[in-house]
């Protein structure tokens, strides 16, 4: 809560966060941005194929925003 300016930046940077809903259409799972670190996702729709396998879901991030090209995203079910 006391960071300074440059380690609030050094936190976040490469970074991003989104929350809203999402639903899954067909192959992708499709999230419907209320609100993202990137204003310009705001009200937007990302949408992404996905995979299950087993007790985790993962999807493909063909550009990552951090820069440095695509990336997974996995989430795994809690028991």
């Amino acid at each position: 809560m006391n960071a300074n300016a440059d380690e609030n930046k050094a936190i976040v940077q490469g970074s991003i966060s989104h929350f809203g809903t999402y639903n899954v259409e067909g192959d992708k799972i499709v999230f419907h941005v209320e609100h993202a670190t990137l204003p310009n996702w705001d009200g937007g729709m990302q949408a992404r194929p996905y995979k299950i396998s087993g007790e985790e879901m993962s999807f493909f991030v063909a550009a990552a925003s951090a820069g440095g090209g695509s990336s997974v995203v996995s989430w795994k079910r809690q028991k």
